[in-house]
């Protein structure tokens, strides 16, 4: 009985001690150097896998932990 009251203290402690991390939602545009026209097509992703690709309006909104890092890419044409 006595075996039972640590073990299930023990996995109260850790399931305290080791919290999931938050996720947030993050959202987003995203703009040429200019800082005017938005641009389509950039892919967003995090750290964790998670990737979306902005829409006309470069707007974007991806799911993230507090762990993650966020990137972003674009494969534009030259002119």
């Amino acid at each position: 009985y006595q075996f039972t009251k640590i073990t299930a203290f023990f996995c109260c402690l850790v399931c305290f001690a080791f919290p999931a991390s938050a996720q947030f939602t993050i959202s987003g545009t995203v703009y040429d150097s200019s800082k005017v026209i938005p641009v389509k097509d950039v892919i967003v992703m995090t750290s964790s896998g998670t990737t979306v690709i902005t829409d006309s309006m470069g707007d974007y909104s991806i799911v993230s932990t507090d762990k993650d890092t966020i990137t972003f890419f674009y494969q534009g044409q030259s002119r």
